[in-house]
């Protein structure tokens, strides 16, 4: 694996786990497991670090999201009811 596929792929990773944990951190988790999961079912390998990655996303994402609920709603969850 190269510099430029690593890059590539972080940053593939990072962005698409960060936007899915704007809505929701099990969701992005969910999807980023299950990519991987799924190219080592498809193609034979898992790698660690799109894992890493992705959870950084999850994490960066989650983070947003609460600032952003504390900052509209004035606490740190949202209740949909």
């Amino acid at each position: 694996m190269n510099k430029e596929h690593i890059d590539e792929s972080s940053a593939k990773h990072f962005l698409v786990c960060f936007t899915l944990a704007l809505y929701s951190t099990e969701l992005a988790v969910g999807c980023g497991v299950g990519k991987e999961v799924g190219d080592y079912k498809n193609y034979g390998h898992f790698c660690g670090g799109d894992l890493f990655f992705d959870t950084l996303g999850a994490a960066a994402g989650t983070a947003v999201r609460l600032i952003l609920i504390r900052l509209i709603y004035g606490r740190w969850q949202y209740n949909w009811y």
